[in-house]
């Protein structure tokens, strides 16, 4: 009889190892490229795949790991590990631009305090009403 127990990540791991098979891991979400949560669903997780211009939807699992390995049975050897590689030069990117829009958003700005100014700022004023751009 088989295990009702959910797959672990280590679990799918070894299988996919003892298959030839390269499992896609992401940074975000589920940890793994294209599986979702689906709360609506008795199984919570449920994997879909693109091919070929198509979504091909592989069915609800228990755990994200299962969903992972399904995928990667569906693509083979050779169709995971691509999705893998991609999935893994595409995270590689997001982080650089994500590091670089981080430093854009901290400018290196220092303000001086001041005690004689109103604002407690040295070089900053209150901008008066109505006397807008003069």
């Amino acid at each position: 009889m088989p295990s009702t127990e959910a797959l672990t990540p280590a679990e799918a791991a070894v299988c996919a190892a003892e298959e030839g098979l390269t499992l896609a891991f992401t940074g975000h979400g589920t940890g793994f490229a294209g599986v979702t949560e689906d709360f609506r669903s008795r199984f919570r997780f449920v994997a879909r795949v693109r091919q070929n211009g198509k979504q091909h939807f592989l069915g609800s699992f228990a755990s994200a790991a299962e969903g992972a390995l399904a995928i990667a049975r569906h693509l083979g050897p050779t169709g995971s590990a691509a999705k893998a590689s991609a999935v893994k030069a595409s995270t590689a990117r997001n982080d650089i631009a994500e590091a670089i829009a981080k430093e854009e958003e901290q400018p290196d700005i220092e303000y001086l305090r001041s005690s004689k100014s109103p604002t407690k700022f040295l070089g900053v004023s209150k901008r008066q009403r109505g006397r807008e751009g003069t």
